[in-house]
């Protein structure tokens, strides 16, 4: 990601490592923070709190393994949004 967009901050936070059907071990991603370097900039210039919710939806892959698809910013979390 970091390649693509310049600037960008990443800290993701692996956890235990498991192991898998084949025997391999593999981390797993607990969590993770990225902020883009043009949200960086943007944010010096806010004035007001944004009083909404931000939604991510995420799929699974076939390792079992969180991968997020959609993000969006909607006025509270309900059936419109």
């Amino acid at each position: 990601m970091k390649h693509y967009n310049p600037g960008l901050r990443w800290y993701p936070y692996v956890g235990r490592i498991v192991t898998n059907v084949d025997g391999i071990p593999k981390h797993v991603l607990q969590r993770v923070f990225w902020c883009s370097a043009q949200s960086v900039h943007t944010f010096k210039h806010c004035h007001t709190l944004y009083k909404g919710v931000f939604m991510i939806v995420v799929g699974m892959d076939l390792d079992n393994q969180l991968v997020p698809l959609a993000f969006v910013l909607a006025m509270g979390e309900n059936d419109n949004s």
